[in-house]
């Protein structure tokens, strides 16, 4: 069970793409929260988890994460993200 779950990860890794053209529909928030919740689960050194998440989904704090980076013109064009913003310790 252990190798297929490796290979299915490898696979998985192999297999992903960037998406930067996103249909103009709603994500279900149960399905935010189950990204997120998976986020929390990553590992790190000692288990100190030197990160937070932000769900944005407001269109006017989009535009500004859009405004603060102008290369990103999907901030405002994906229905909702999340943020991981790292802290230095």
């Amino acid at each position: 069970m252990a190798l297929r779950s490796a290979l299915d990860m490898f696979e998985a890794i192999m297999s992903r793409r960037s998406v930067r053209k996103y249909k103009p529909m709603g994500i279900e928030e149960v399905r935010l929260m189950g990204v997120l919740e998976a986020e929390h689960l990553a590992p790190s050194a000692a288990n100190r988890q030197p990160w937070h998440f932000v769900i944005v989904t407001e269109p006017k704090t989009k535009e500004r994460f859009r405004t603060e980076n102008p290369s990103k013109k999907q901030y405002t064009l994906s229905t909702g993200r999340i943020n991981a913003i790292g802290r230095q310790e």
